[in-house]
């Protein structure tokens, strides 16, 4: 009798300690708020670059051969709420890494996850508020696409400005012109 009360009491116990896991799906928003316990999971299936060539001599190689879209589950773990120092810690398990990765995040900070380690970021963790022993993060998708458009719109930009200064250019020659012409034809009438 005393050791099905004590197996019951420890199935208690693990139920208690256990948390809730929650599935959010990026492809309806790429913005997506979060309040979870601590020992509550977030799973997600995100948008992995999977490169053709598996060796690569540098980033800018990495980041410039192809690749295939592939969805993989990743989870964010809340290990611990800590509302005194207003902070949580996190644990991230990445699909295919042989560690998790760990970190806190404190009020107004953020971490930026770069899942195929190529140097181009693909989730922004914000920690937004705690209340209790709850916390909020703010999970944000940032698609390879947006990255491809800023980095497009500065190269415009610098194409753009050196057709801005040929014109400002062209203005001050033409306005010299303009005003030595008008010079002579004053001193001429005189």
């Amino acid at each position: 009798m005393k050791k099905l009360l004590l197996v019951w009491i420890l199935l208690l116990v693990s139920t208690v300690s256990a948390g809730v896991i929650y599935d959010i799906d990026f492809s309806e928003n790429p913005t997506q708020i979060v309040i979870l316990n601590e020992n509550d999971i977030v799973r997600f299936d995100f948008p992995v670059r999977q490169y053709e060539n598996k060796t690569f001599s540098s980033l800018e190689e990495k980041r410039n051969s192809k690749y295939e879209l592939k969805k993989l589950e990743q989870k964010l773990m809340v290990r611990d709420v800590n509302e005194k120092g207003n902070s949580t810690a996190l644990t991230l398990f990445i699909y295919g890494a042989e560690t998790p990765q760990y970190f806190t995040l404190a009020k107004d900070n953020m971490i930026k996850i770069d899942f195929e380690r190529d140097n181009i970021d693909d989730l922004i963790i914000r920690f937004y508020e705690i209340k209790g022993n709850k916390v909020a993060l703010v999970l944000q998708k940032i698609s390879l696409e947006n990255v491809e458009e800023k980095e497009s719109f500065f190269s415009k930009l610098k194409t753009n400005k050196n057709v801005i200064y040929y014109i400002i250019g062209g203005v001050i020659i033409l306005s010299l012109i303009l005003k030595q012409k008008m010079i002579r034809e004053y001193f001429s009438k005189e």
